[in-house]
């Protein structure tokens, strides 16, 4: 089960946040609809430096007791440098 720690509950209401933001992202069908077999993506985009990164967030996140098995972690890096027409 994910948790958000006290401190962070405490500190965001002290700024006057009723709640994260995080709890507030679940997986919809294709109507809007909440879906409790559906998945979560977390998507990267980003070109050579951002396929390292985010390998290497995957591999902390994954490890992590409390991470949410249904969210899917998609490394999507660009593959090739293409120059610019013109």
């Amino acid at each position: 089960m994910d948790c958000i720690p006290a401190e962070a509950t405490s500190a965001a209401r002290a700024r006057g946040c009723r709640s994260s933001a995080a709890q507030q992202i679940v997986p919809l069908d294709t109507a809007g609809r909440l879906n409790y077999f559906g998945r979560i993506v977390l998507l990267s985009i980003g070109m050579s430096n951002t396929f390292s990164e985010f390998h290497g967030f995957s591999l902390l996140a994954r490890s992590d007791i409390s991470f949410n098995r249904r969210v899917a972690l998609v490394n999507g890096r660009s593959l090739a440098w293409l120059p610019p027409n013109g």
